[in-house]
């Protein structure tokens, strides 16, 4: 599967996969319902779908001459869910503009995760968390509450061309490592 990377990132991913705990928010993951369709104004969908588009892709793509960035794959699950990093890694962003949208980057060696739709367990920037700890918690004031997940890797997203190849993907790079909660 690393073939599926762009060359620029598989030295990066085969590094992390070697040295770098990565695992995953939840521990079961591989088997949680996603989104339908991907994110607008993604790699794979070159369109805006407003109310529905990647936020890191979505915040690049005015500095990408209008070329789509990214994809995001939105974990279903229950309200309330606790969400874990999947690394050792530093809160570099927390936005929240009090509605359903409130995101939160996690930066670590050579990644960067976002999530969205979360009750940060911090506000503001600069915290550290250990694999496995507690980030946030899935939103319970949705319709239909989810985890959204982007991943960065070298600078360049991880993306597919469907939303469970994306959930695939990312549960593919933390190679069977998994949370016991």
């Amino acid at each position: 599967m690393i073939e599926t990377f762009e060359r620029s990132q598989q030295d990066v991913v085969a590094r992390l996969m070697r040295e770098t705990p990565l695992m995953l928010p939840f521990h079961d993951a591989r088997t949680m319902r996603v989104n339908r369709t991907l994110h607008g104004r993604s790699v794979h969908r070159n369109r805006d779908v407003p109310g529905h588009n990647v936020f890191w892709g979505y915040a690049s793509w005015a500095r990408n001459g209008g070329h789509a960035i990214g994809d995001a794959v939105d974990l279903f699950c229950a309200g309330r869910r606790a969400v874990l990093a999947p690394f050792n890694c530093t809160q570099t962003r927390h936005s929240n503009d009090v509605t359903t949208r409130e995101v939160i980057y996690l930066q670590g060696d050579g990644v960067l995760d976002v999530f969205a739709h979360v009750n940060a367990r911090k506000d503001g920037t600069g915290h550290v968390y250990m694999a496995g700890e507690v980030v946030g918690y899935v939103r319970s004031d949705l319709r239909d509450p989810h985890l959204h997940w982007e991943r960065i890797v070298a600078g360049r997203a991880v993306h597919s061309p469907t939303a469970a190849g994306l959930r695939d993907m990312l549960c593919w790079m933390a190679r069977g490592r998994l949370y016991a909660g």
